[in-house]
């Protein structure tokens, strides 16, 4: 079974990948699920508490912001530009993934050949935050060029958060192949079940990897142009008034730190099953330190 497959053993891989499966859900549905529109604005109820607090009541349920936009609304909506991202980003993944292999004839080495490291030699650890440092660095020099724009923020995002579908999917290629020597495809040979479990791996990885990106790149002011709900904008809005209504930035910052801690769920298990697997197709080879 392959390394992605076996992962879903692992409670936080899991979690992880329902986390973001969620998220995507929510963003599809927002338009049913937010109370609000998103851009409301309604100066009367501005700095409205949550539903819980003393002075708060249920038609704003996590509050609102300084302007009277509902924060659960904004939260939402923000899903919904992340969810083309991972989409983007899935697609891209699988599409240069799969062409990678049948070019370069990865996964041909015959039964004891050398070892084959890691995509770029980094582990799949690596691989993340390697693409969370560039994507972040170049989306930044685009925007600051091409000025902040959803379309440019979504293929940014999306390309780069394809980074590691691409690095999974050429790391998945079981070792040693069929005696015919043909080319081993990791698509090829799933069962219905591994397929699904796959492509939500596939797609909980670019889906939260791209929220990471497209957060951090609204947070500095050039990802989402305003007023389009994004998480890091949030987060900054609401610095201001982090004292006096703490809940603008606090629960946006709160999905944004689950976020990171559900990718980093799912990565650490698939990496060390990779590792692992790696280890049982060559038991007598060493790697390069």
């Amino acid at each position: 079974m392959m390394a992605h497959i076996a992962a879903y053993r692992n409670p936080a891989a899991v979690a992880g990948v329902a986390y973001a499966l969620v998220l995507a859900v929510i963003g599809v549905f927002a338009t049913f699920l937010a109370p609000h529109d998103p851009l409301e604005i309604t100066l009367f109820e501005r700095l409205a508490p949550p539903a819980w607090h003393g002075d708060g009541d249920w038609n704003h349920i996590l509050g609102s912001d300084h302007i009277g936009r509902d924060v659960l609304s904004r939260i939402a909506w923000s899903f919904r530009t992340n969810l083309y991202v991972g989409l983007l980003g899935t697609f891209l993944g699988i599409a240069m993934g799969l062409m990678l292999v049948a070019a370069t004839g990865i996964g041909r080495a015959a039964p004891g050949s050398a070892w084959t490291p890691p995509p770029l030699g980094l582990p799949l650890y690596g691989l993340a935050i390697l693409t969370y440092v560039s994507g972040t660095i170049v989306s930044l020099m685009v925007m600051v060029i091409a000025g902040p724009s959803t379309p440019a923020t979504v293929i940014c995002a999306g390309v780069f958060s394809s980074l590691l579908p691409i690095g999974l999917i050429l790391r998945s290629v079981q070792r040693p192949l069929q005696r015919s020597g043909g080319l081993a495809l990791p698509l090829v040979g799933l069962t219905m079940p591994q397929g699904i479990a796959l492509l939500a791996m596939l797609f909980a990885l670019a889906f939260l990897m791209g929220l990471i990106i497209e957060s951090s790149l609204s947070f500095l002011g050039v990802g989402l142009p305003p007023p389009t709900p994004s998480l890091g904008a949030m987060v900054a809005d609401g610095r201001t008034n982090v004292v006096t209504a703490p809940w603008i930035s606090g629960f946006p910052l709160v999905f944004g730190l689950v976020s990171v801690v559900a990718f980093w769920a799912i990565v650490i298990p698939v990496g060390r099953n990779l590792g692992r697997q790696s280890d049982q197709a060559n038991p007598t080879e060493t790697r390069p330190s």
